[in-house]
């Protein structure tokens, strides 16, 4: 159940709003119109001028969904959802910015599903790690980022990914546009390795809240390889509750 009733119901009685990536727009109807036409629907129906900023969609209006790009379309749906002024509101997979994912989250409560961490690591209260189906953390923030062994640095370097991931304090290491992204038990004893191995790490950044790295070593605390962290399937599912 959901809000003590079955999704059907919720969704109906306007408790629950939904945005995914699939469906829920009619493509030869502007926006005002399935905006009206929702609001019509809704049991609880928000000023239609309050929905239209806060899903900052006010110069999409006069255009049919067919028009819009894929992250206009998006913004429409996240519309359409709060249009009732739902107590949840679940985003799946929504490709919305974070900002506009917390702005929304202001009253209700938002369960955000996805597998990009970046999508949540500096929004989210509280994260739900599934892997596989089976729930393996439910987490604070700062719980998650405090559990971290690693932390992340970067930089550019001419020597090999398999050479990288034989340094010492390197948990996971992957390249990308001639970047080595690094996690590291040991930012400090890796950057002496990297020196004493005459290996140059130029362009060096350090950083990370703790949550990403966190995250990781849930899913993958004995691999030396980054590439596991981006497989789909590996889900985080986080709500923001800012009543």
């Amino acid at each position: 159940t959901i809000l003590g009733e079955s999704p059907r119901a919720a969704l109906r009685s306007g408790r629950l709003g939904v945005v995914s990536r699939r469906g829920g727009l009619m493509p030869d109807t502007t926006v005002r119109e399935m905006l009206r036409i929702a609001h019509g629907w809704a049991v609880r129906p928000v000023r239609l001028d309050d929905v239209v900023a806060e899903a900052e969609i006010t110069g999409l209006l006069h255009r049919t969904a067919k028009a819009l790009a894929a992250d206009e379309q998006q913004r429409v749906r996240l519309a359409l959802a709060i249009v009732g002024d739902p107590e949840l509101l679940v985003l799946e997979n929504p490709g919305l910015e974070p900002p506009l994912v917390r702005s929304v989250a202001l009253g209700r409560t938002v369960l955000l599903v996805t597998n990009r961490i970046v999508d949540v690591a500096f929004t989210a209260d509280r994260f739900l790690v599934v892997r596989h189906g089976v729930l393996i953390a439910d987490r604070g923030a700062a719980d998650l980022g405090a559990a971290a062994t690693t932390r992340a640095m970067s930089f550019r370097s001419p020597v090999s990914l398999d050479v990288i991931r034989t340094v010492a304090g390197v948990r996971r290491a992957v390249l990308t546009d001639g970047r080595f992204h690094v996690d590291s038990t040991d930012p400090t004893t890796t950057i002496t390795a990297l020196r004493a191995a005459g290996i140059a790490a130029r362009d060096l950044a350090l950083g990370g809240s703790g949550v990403r790295e966190g995250y990781l070593d849930l899913l993958y605390p004995d691999t030396r390889s980054g590439q596991e962290a981006s497989r789909a399937g590996d889900v985080i599912a986080t709500h923001p509750v800012t009543r």
